[in-house]
């Protein structure tokens, strides 16, 4: 279906190579699942980032929502999950949970998230970037722990920011050459091989076979750090998901009215040549990296300016809020 594995190799990558002589997949099952549901460490709050990433039909869904499963049975109540393929709804869910387990589904499918993963619009991905200190501002703690699952069709719709995740899930082989290039890269060849013999089975309507999957550990080399990860695909009408599964994992209890929060303000601002400087300014002063001696430091202002600035941008993002 794809051409000889060698043919997509890189020139000069033999890394995958070792794959040929062990001719095997290791099992990272319980090692994956250790590393995304960790014990909460008191005044740390982590963030942990997932990709998940796979044709139509290879079982993206069902994968996200078995690991959010997981997660629930780890952490239980103080665990808010939030199904949603909007990167702002997302972030409007945070409320006073400790732990949240975040799928942004189908995340380059749909205008909202789509439109947060172009280059042309950065700043969506720089709110991820303070996601952690929002949360921790909402729930008013410092210990707990956020992971997030962006769930996606095509690596090349991947941003930047987010092509660095501590996990990289491959559900299946991609059918466009510069894709299958990407995952083959980080996966290597027998794992990929893998890959390519699992899409087989599905297209054979072997359904079991969407069970199985290959992880990445971003931080291990990759023969090592690639391996079989084994899942659980569980069809919506199956007995044992409908007496176990929290109604929480189903889509439709996750679409919601899109208000607009300060972070959305600020997005605004920082694209408008006449305030860009001056929600820069706030977005330093509000985040706490910088107080106002500082920043009138860093831009050559008086103290009393700086002040100035931070009350204009607070009443302006008051004002857009209410219209």
């Amino acid at each position: 279906m794809f051409g000889r594995l060698s043919d997509r190799r890189p020139s000069g990558y033999r890394l995958g190579d070792v794959f040929d002589v062990k001719n095997d997949v290791e099992n990272l099952t319980e090692n994956s699942l250790k590393r995304i549901l960790s014990p909460l460490v008191k005044d740390d709050f982590p963030m942990y980032v997932i990709t998940a990433i796979g044709l139509q039909g290879t079982g993206k869904t069902y994968f996200c929502k078995y690991l959010a499963f997981k997660a629930w049975e780890y952490y239980g109540d103080k665990m808010k999950i939030i199904f949603t393929d909007s990167l702002k709804v997302a972030l409007s869910e945070l409320d006073d949970h400790t732990v949240y387990f975040i799928i942004i589904d189908d995340a380059a499918e749909h205008q909202s998230s789509k439109d947060g993963m172009s280059k042309d619009n950065k700043e969506i991905a720089k709110r991820w970037f303070r996601l952690r200190h929002e949360a921790m501002a909402k729930c008013c703690s410092a210990t707990g722990r956020i992971i997030v699952v962006f769930n996606y069709q095509r690596w090349a719709s991947v941003h930047p920011d987010f092509r660095n995740p501590q996990l990289l899930f491959a559900l299946g082989p991609m059918a466009d050459t510069k894709d299958a290039n990407a995952i083959y890269y980080r996966v290597g060849q027998y794992a990929y091989a893998f890959l390519e013999a699992k899409q087989d089975k599905i297209e054979s309507n072997d359904q079991e076979a969407k069970n199985e999957s290959i992880v990445r550990i971003m931080s291990k080399p990759l023969p090592q750090g690639s391996g079989l990860f084994q899942s659980q695909y569980i069809p919506k009408d199956d007995p044992w998901s409908i007496e176990h599964w929290p109604e929480y994992l189903e889509e439709r209890n996750y679409v919601f009215d899109e208000e607009i929060t300060e972070s959305d303000v600020l997005d605004e601002l920082a694209n408008n040549n006449k305030w860009q400087r001056k929600a820069e300014v706030y977005s330093r002063y509000a985040s706490g990296e910088e107080d106002q001696q500082e920043l009138a430091f860093s831009y050559g202002l008086s103290k009393g300016r700086i002040s100035q600035i931070v009350k204009e941008v607070e009443e302006e993002i008051e004002r857009r809020m209410k219209n």
